[in-house]
């Protein structure tokens, strides 16, 4: 369920995405998704329609979310 959910992601949304924690564990999953690009409302915007996508696809509950977005360069 999980590699498909990681799946639709990457394919919809253009991003990288991964489960990063509790690999082991059955009874839930830490995800991690990444967009890069040149302008930071874009990135963030596209961040926030895939946390929507995610609960919009009802495979369990969302308990935690955090959102970061970070500028390198000049």
């Amino acid at each position: 369920m999980v590699k498909k959910l990681l799946g639709r992601v990457r394919s919809r949304f253009n991003v990288a995405a991964a489960e990063v924690g509790d690999l082991d564990a059955r009874a839930h999953a830490r995800l991690g998704f990444t967009a890069v690009g040149s302008d930071r409302d874009i990135v963030r915007g596209v961040l926030e329609r895939v946390i929507d996508f995610v609960e919009e696809q009802y495979l369990g509950e969302v308990v935690d979310e955090e959102l970061e977005v970070e500028h390198y360069g000049s």
